[in-house]
């Protein structure tokens, strides 16, 4: 037998071998008798959900459905409770997540609560993915509530609140409208991201203390758009139209790229906190009204009110522009670098800056305000490298106006 011969019948047996190997390792290639069945875990068992209905979760006189045990619920299909002043879906266990599927639960305008946490320090409750309205409050997880979570959702048209929550919650992607009193109440701890509050009657948000809010919108509530106690930080959060202030506010808050506009009254009303690159114009009263803070690349232009009215704080770098009251009212405070114009009216003859005691007014910018640029009052100013245009400095450092070519200490305000 020659070398191609064996060479041949090496390669036959071994196709043979492999063949019998992938057969042997598939199986047979005819399928047994009868349907085929599917092999995949039922969701039951990948994420067990138990289905809102008369079966699962019956109802009460008071409510449509009633929550006892702790699990994964979800709706499916829209639910409208006209039973008198009943509640949509109450709760009476922790630890509960209430999927809306997308769907609304709907009051007949007189019902009770939407979602109701009936029992005392309720925990980690979610609800999530859906619509809410029509309730006398959206829904309504108590306030001594603990660790939960709202997504996704639109709460509107209730007739009190549209949702009150407690403490340690997370809110996402939510819009609150159109709501009797406030939008959205919680206590504190909150972590609150993009999310709306539109046309609520009383406040937009509110909260207490140490909380972070972040890319949210509160536009033409009936009183404050934003009202926390303290202890919170905004970020580039907008206040539009609100009927009373923009940003209400206690002490300890920090501010980085916020703006109001078109308040009744203060664009923004703080103490002991700090402004970072905020904006407020248009506001019916003044457009800062702080007090021990610190306010640094700030705006406040066409208030009726002051720009910047202060008591024992620094202002840097900032621009009041075209408000009615005047640029800048301060006392006890720091006024550097700023740019202040076209304030007050020839009419009214309100000054730029008015210094009112212990202030230091340093290398600021003043033209073409109605009164005097400068306006030391009381006692300890400090009004010094100021340029003035159009304006005058009256009292500086105890003297009597400053006049153009007379001035000699490099220290002084130049005016031309």
């Amino acid at each position: 037998m020659n070398r191609e011969t064996v060479f041949v019948t090496l390669c036959v047996c071994a196709t043979i071998v492999t063949s019998a190997a992938i057969v042997s390792h598939a199986g047979p290639l005819s399928p047994p008798a009868g349907p085929v069945a599917s092999t995949a875990k039922p969701l039951g068992e990948i994420e067990p959900r138990v289905a809102i209905n008369a079966v699962n979760t019956p109802g009460t006189i008071g409510t449509a459905f009633l929550i006892s045990e702790p699990g994964s619920y979800y709706l499916t299909g829209n639910v409208s409770v006209t039973n008198g002043f009943a509640s949509g879906i109450t709760v009476i266990s922790n630890d509960v997540t209430i999927d809306l599927n997308g769907f609304t639960l709907e009051g007949n305008g007189s019902s009770g609560d939407g979602i109701f946490a009936n029992f005392a320090q309720p925990r980690n409750i979610t609800v999530r993915n859906g619509t809410v309205r029509g309730f006398n409050n959206g829904i309504r997880l108590r306030t001594d509530s603990i660790n939960g979570r709202l997504e996704d959702l639109l709460v509107e048209n209730n007739s009190a609140i549209g949702a009150q929550v407690g403490f340690d919650f997370s809110v996402r992607d939510c819009v609150f409208r159109d709501n009797g009193t406030t939008g959205f109440s919680a206590r504190s701890r909150l972590s609150l991201k993009d999310s709306s509050f539109i046309s609520n009657a009383v406040t937009g948000v509110s909260g207490e203390n140490d909380s972070t809010v972040v890319n949210c919108i509160a536009h033409s509530s009936g009183g404050d758009d934003f009202r926390f106690f303290g202890t919170t930080i905004f970020n580039n959060c907008q206040s539009v139209a609100a009927g009373l202030e923009g940003f209400d506010l206690g002490e300890r808050c920090q501010l980085i790229n916020c703006t109001a506009f078109d308040s009744f009254f203060d664009g923004f009303s703080a103490q002991r906190s700090v402004f970072q690159n905020c904006v407020t114009n248009g506001c019916g009263a003044d457009g800062f009204d702080a007090e021990l803070c610190t306010l640094s690349n700030c705006n406040a232009t066409e208030n009726l009110g002051v720009g910047f009215r202060l008591s024992n704080c620094t202002l840097l770098g900032s621009l009041a522009q075209e408000n009615v009251g005047g640029g800048i009212v301060a006392s006890g405070s720091n006024i550097s670098g700023c740019t202040v114009s076209n304030n007050s009216s020839m009419a009214a003859a309100l000054p730029g800056i008015s210094a009112m005691g212990t202030c230091f007014v340093h290398r600021n910018i003043v033209f073409d305000n109605g009164g005097e640029g400068i306006v030391a009052t009381g006692g300890g100013n400090s009004i010094v490298q100021n340029s003035l245009r159009g304006d005058s400095a009256v009292n500086n450092s105890g003297s009597s106006t400053v006049a153009d070519g007379l001035i000699t200490n490099p220290w002084a305000n130049f005016v031309n």
